[in-house]
C-alpha cells in the first residue's frame, strides 16, 4: 500500500552557532528579532550602541522583506509573479525593476548551470503537491505532458517595455528560494543604509551577513547534517552568504522512496546523485541558484563548474554520504564525527 507522509526536520538547513561575543565592550549591545516572513522564520541580528537605531533598522528590514515578498511570491495573491501566471496565454505583464532583475538574473545564472535551474518548474512542483497538505507522485504520462511547459526559453521578455509573458496558459513560474536569496541580499543592504555594519539576516537557514561583526571576528554558522538532528560543518562568514539545498528540507516518502522538492527540469523527477549542496558566495541570490542547480547537475559536473568561479566555495554530499569540497574550502571545518551515521 502506498503511503504519503510529510516529514519535518528538527533543525534548519543552516543554524547560527555563534552570533556575537560581547566580551568587555559595554557600549555595544546585541539586538534581535524573529518573525514569520516569506513563509519561514526570519531572524535578524544586529549590534548597535543605540536600541532606537537598532529597532529602526530591524523594522526597515522587515518592511522591505514584506514589500518584496508581495511582488515576488507566486503564493501572494496580486503579486507580480501571481499576475504573470494568471495572465499566461493572455497578455504580457509589466513588472517592477526588482521582479525584472530576479527573473532575468535567474534565467541567466540558470543557463550557466546547464539549464538545471529553471523558474518554469512550477507546474511540476504543483503536480507533486509541494506546498499543499497532501503529496503524490505524478504518473509518467502526466510528467511527460507537464515537461512540455518547463523551458525558460519560452518566456517572452520585452526589455524596453519591461514585460513578462508566458505564451501557454498552463505555464507558471516559481521564484521560490531565488526570490528569498534576492530579498536577503537586499536586507543586508538595508541594514547598512541604517548604519548597521554588524548584522546577519537568516531566512529559514539561508543566511546573509554584513562584512564583519563589531569585534572584527567572523560570524560562525553551522550547516545541518542531512540525516541527523545536528550540524556537520562550521563555516565562518565575513560579508558572504551561505545557502544549502538538501533532500531533507521538503519531501515525502512513497514506497520507500524519497521524493523531495528539488526537481530536475529535464526529467520532472527529484535528483538523487547528491543529498546536500552548500554554497558560500558573495551574494545569496547567486548562491541559491547555484546550490539548486548543482543538486540537479550532479556531483562531478558541479564541482568542475564551481572550481572555475573565484568567489564561490562549496561542499557537496553525495548519495552515499561522502562529502566533496571545492579546492578553497577548509576541510578542517568538517566535524570529525561526520561519518558516524546512516545516510540511507
Amino acid at each position: 500500500m502506498k503511503k504519503t507522509i510529510q516529514k519535518k526536520v528538527g533543525l534548519p538547513l543552516i543554524v547560527i552557532l555563534s552570533v556575537i561575543l560581547l566580551g568587555g565592550c559595554s557600549e555595544v549591545e546585541e539586538f534581535s528579532d524573529s518573525s514569520l516572513l516569506m513563509d519561514t522564520r526570519v531572524d535578524i541580528l544586529v549590534t548597535s550602541e543605540s536600541k532606537q537605531e537598532a529597532d529602526r533598522a530591524i523594522d526597515a528590514v522587515k518592511s522591505e522583506i514584506q514589500r518584496l515578498e508581495n511582488k515576488l511570491s507566486r503564493h501572494e495573491q496580486g503579486s507580480e509573479v501571481d499576475k504573470i501566471n494568471d495572465k499566461a496565454g493572455e497578455k504580457p505583464v509589466a513588472v517592477s525593476d526588482e521582479t525584472w532583475e530576479v527573473i532575468t538574473g535567474a534565467i541567466e545564472i540558470g543557463e550557466r548551470m546547464d539549464g538545471k535551474f529553471d523558474i518554469t518548474i512550477a507546474p511540476i512542483l504543483e503536480a507533486y503537491g509541494f506546498g499543499k497538505d497532501e503529496q503524490k507522485v505524478p504518473n509518467e504520462d502526466e510528467l511527460e505532458e507537464l515537461l512540455q511547459l518547463v523551458d525558460h526559453n519560452n518566456i517572452e521578455l520585452n526589455e524596453q517595455e519591461q514585460t513578462v509573458y508566458l505564451p501557454d496558459s498552463n505555464m507558471k513560474i516559481d521564484l521560490g528560494g531565488v526570490a528569498k536569496g534576492f530579498i536577503l541580499d537586499r536586507s543586508v543592504e538595508v541594514l547598512e543604509e541604517y548604519n548597521i555594519y554588524s548584522g546577519l539576516v537568516d531566512g529559514g537557514g539561508d543566511i546573509s551577513t554584513t562584512s564583519k561583526k563589531f569585534d572584527d571576528t567572523p560570524w560562525v554558522v553551522g550547516v545541518s547534517h542531512p540525516r541527523k538532528n545536528d550540524h556537520f560543518a562550521e563555516i565562518e562568514l565575513q560579508g558572504e552568504s551561505i545557502v544549502t539545498s538538501g533532500d531533507y528540507e521538503r519531501y515525502f516518502m512513497e514506497n520507500d522512496t524519497r521524493y523531495h522538492h528539488i526537481i530536475d527540469p529535464d526529467t520532472g523527477k527529484p535528483s538523487h546523485d547528491v543529498i546536500s549542496v552548500t554554497v558560500i558566495s558573495d551574494y545569496n541570490f547567486k548562491a541559491n541558484i547555484k546550490a539548486t542547480g548543482a543538486f540537479n547537475l550532479g556531483l562531478e559536473a558541479s564541482l568542475d563548474l564551481f572550481e572555475k568561479e573565484e568567489d564561490l566555495e562549496a561542499v557537496i554530499i553525495d548519495g552515499e554520504g561522502e562529502y566533496h569540497i571545492t579546492s578553497g574550502f577548509d576541510e578542517t571545518l568538517i566535524r570529525e564525527n561526520y561519518q558516524d551515521t546512516n545516510f540511507k
